[in-house]
């Protein structure tokens, strides 16, 4: 069949329909949500052409582009500028011709009679959602919808003989009210690259369920994080609720049963509900974590009284990009323990299968996020000095809420392993399931903490930050603003922070990254990283291109003289701003003849 273009009217209607945002399933329409602050735009990158989310309000950009919306996963979803059409029997070769709007490029595709695959050729998502509307109302279209980019769950089930009873996983009778665990899982069950440090009286190191990655003990008594004592069990508990072994048949899981488990002891038990700490021996505990790499703590404790140190130890750590969780108390008051109360601790509460706060927690001034805490299935110590008669025991307490809030964090940390403690703060703020009074209340702080929404959230930030250059061949520039994608994640994202060259190493001690220059997303490349976080090879990049050609030519010339004295310019024009000084100016014609003839790195 031979391609026909968009017609005159075809044009004439997306114009005066440009607001429409509704996708048709057959001729059933629906409404798209769009998600506020970023967008998706094609984007041309040396293994060849992708869609980018980043962060911004839609706008027409260089090449393709649209909003983002939110599908029925909570994923996003967006259109490309392809769309499907499909027809009736009842349409003739001559309503083919007038109804397809685009360049045809399957015929009867994939075997479906009638069902056309067509390039739009339009400029944003709006405009083909647009079209697609009015096409799919015509009585000769059986259906049409853009070939959609949407998300997907694999639905992942443990096979562990106790997750039907793990209700704070996967609450099948109220799944609101749950930490929707299983849907994070589908993204990341945790990485190994993330430590989680217990602080407690010591975690069994040799259970079935529950691997122990490192420990130390502050107490003068023997072990390593281990157990002591008769009424060392506490420890244990609140580890599997973090890091219990997934799909391996017996007992249970954790929320983050991939990411590493540390046990710091720095509690001497004096009875089965009591014990003695110094302060000394805590402050020395959360050095300790620190030194291991830790990026996440927990601890499901009140002391008797607030101590300086320890909120100091606390906020110095936090500096160094440790996030901390600790337990409100069970005592059932208005008002929250400490170290709870720290100002760099966030303070948990503990919510039952129905949502509501169970009688026994605490609650008040300074509480941040609830967590389940009612009949919580956990890690028992194994045979005799266990609590109960199995390796298993049903809890209560916000002791138990506390490592389920440590553990959403550790899986947004794993999903994206650069977020600053302030940021993955706020993306749990943020992404919390309300409760209580709208908004941030002193019962349930922010909500309840929503791991397959936080580890979605952490997967949306883009890093862009100053790269320094070694001097490769001749003098090199000081910085050159990157953005690039981390190792191992899903999906692309958007907004920025500052990432400095010191810290590729964590991110990435033995691979590589595809890097493009943030501002000119035309010029990509691959480098590596040996393991002092160097540049392996020169990385060479040909200032001037403004166009995307891939050469700096009289096009190039053109198109910042074409610009000139701009200032405040939007894409594409801000191209034209080649040393990035917010102006276009004498000084980017120079660099623009400084680098006439040069080509883009192959």
């Amino acid at each position: 069949m031979t391609s026909a273009r968009i017609s005159g009217l075809l044009l004439f209607l997306i114009a005066a329909c440009a607001d429409a945002e509704t996708l048709y399933y057959f001729k059933a329409p629906k409404e798209l949500d769009r998600v506020p602050g970023i967008y998706v735009r094609e984007t041309t990158v040396f293994e060849g052409t992708k869609f980018e989310v980043v962060g911004g309000s839609f706008g027409r950009e260089l090449g393709y582009s649209t909003p983002a919306y939110r599908d029925d996963l909570g994923g996003l979803m967006y259109p490309t500028s392809k769309i499907f059409l499909a027809l009736t029997p009842q349409a003739t070769a001559a309503d083919v011709a007038r109804l397809i709007p685009g360049e045809v490029l399957l015929s009867d595709a994939w075997g479906i009679e009638n069902l056309f695959l067509v390039e739009t050729h339009l400029p944003d998502g709006v405009a083909v959602l647009t079209l697609t509307e009015e096409l799919s109302t015509h009585p000769l279209v059986r259906y049409c919808h853009p070939d959609m980019v949407i998300s997907g769950r694999t639905n992942l089930t443990p096979n562990d003989a106790l997750f039907n009873s793990q209700w704070h996983l996967r609450n099948v009778a109220s799944p609101n009210f749950d930490t929707q665990a299983d849907l994070a899982w589908d993204q990341t069950t945790g990485s190994n690259e993330v430590l989680a440090v217990v602080i407690d009286n010591g975690v069994q190191d040799n259970h079935p369920d529950l691997p122990l990655s490192l420990g130390a003990t502050f107490t003068g008594q023997a072990g390593n994080g281990t157990p002591t004592g008769i009424n060392d069990n506490h420890g244990t508990f609140v580890a599997g609720c973090i890091g219990a072994t997934l799909n391996n048949t017996i007992g249970l899981c954790g929320i983050a049963p991939g990411v590493r488990v540390g046990s710091a002891k720095p509690h001497q038990m004096v009875n089965a509900s009591g014990f003695n700490v110094q302060v000394s021996w805590f402050v020395a505990a959360l050095d300790w974590a620190r030194n291991q790499g830790a990026r996440v703590t927990c601890n499901s404790n009140n002391y008797g009284t607030a101590m300086a140190a320890i909120t100091d130890i606390y906020t110095s750590t936090y500096q160094d990009g440790m996030v901390h969780f600790a337990a409100v108390g069970n005592s059932g008051a208005n008002g929250i323990g400490f170290p709870a109360s720290a100002p760099d601790v966030n303070a948990v509460m503990s919510i039952a299968s129905n949502g509501v706060r169970s009688p026994f927690s605490q609650f008040g001034v300074g509480t941040d996020f609830a967590a389940p805490g009612t009949g919580i299935w956990t890690t028992d110590r194994t045979g005799s000095a266990g609590s109960s008669a199995t390796d298993y025991i049903s809890v209560n307490g916000t002791s138990f809420a506390t490592p389920l809030a440590a553990g959403v964090c550790a899986l947004a940390l794993s999903a994206n392993p650069l977020l600053t403690p302030s940021q993955v703060e706020s993306l749990m703020r943020a992404t919390a399931f309300d409760r209580g009074t709208a908004g941030y209340d002193t019962t349930y702080g922010y909500g309840l903490v929503n791991a397959d929404a936080a580890v979605d959230a952490a997967l949306t930030i883009r890093w862009n930050g100053a790269v320094t250059f070694g001097d490769w061949q001749g003098p090199a520039p000081a910085a050159i603003e990157m953005a690039f994608d981390l190792p191992g994640t899903l999906v692309d994202r958007s907004a920025s922070t500052s990432l400095n060259n010191g810290q590729f190493d964590i991110v990435a001690p033995k691979g590589g990254f595809s890097v493009r220059v943030s501002r000119r997303p035309w010029l990509a490349r691959r480098f590596n990283l040996n393991n002092p976080g160097v540049l392996s090879f020169p990385f060479n990049l040909t200032n001037g291109d403004s166009d995307g050609s891939g050469e700096v030519d009289a096009a190039d010339i053109d198109f910042v003289i074409a610009r000139f004295s701009g200032t405040s310019l939007p894409l594409p024009d801000s191209y034209a701003d080649l040393d990035g000084s917010g102006e276009v100016d004498a000084a980017d014609i120079d660099i623009a003849i400084a680098n006439f003839g040069a080509t883009a790195d192959p």
